[in-house]
């Protein structure tokens, strides 16, 4: 089913940004699982994506009641869904079998990215 937008819509839209990258959400394959043995050496291996420039973003996320231990999303650079999936399987908390994850497309539309760059301190904030 197609579905007409309003021209003003089309008209906004036009105008986004639309990089497609890939959200991974991931969690405990169990409650009782413990995530330790696998932590440094998938902390490592986020940090190898970022540096390559495949990780846009990464971190736990958690409900208002504190959400579920171990439980994170991770945000992918990749061409598309088989390449992404190869990254995400890559990861050694999923190799292990210690967490599963879901795999989504998402094209990023709005918002705002801040950085300053303080030259008296050679300091950086993100905002």
């Amino acid at each position: 089913m197609t579905v007409e937008l309003p021209p003003e819509v089309l008209e906004i839209g036009a105008r986004f940004y639309a990089k497609r990258m890939y959200l991974v959400m991931t969690r405990p394959a169990r409650p009782d699982i413990d995530l330790r043995p696998y932590l440094v050496e998938h902390l490592h291996h986020q940090l190898d994506l970022e540096k390559r420039g495949i990780l846009f973003a990464a971190g736990p996320i958690t409900t208002e009641a504190g959400g579920f231990p171990g439980t994170g999303l991770f945000i992918l650079r990749a061409k598309d869904f088989e390449e992404a999936r190869a990254i995400a399987d890559s990861d050694p908390m999923h190799k292990s079998g210690r967490r599963v994850y879901d795999l989504y497309e998402w094209r990023m539309h709005e918002g705002r990215i801040s950085l300053s760059i303080n030259l008296s301190d050679s300091t950086v904030e993100l905002a």
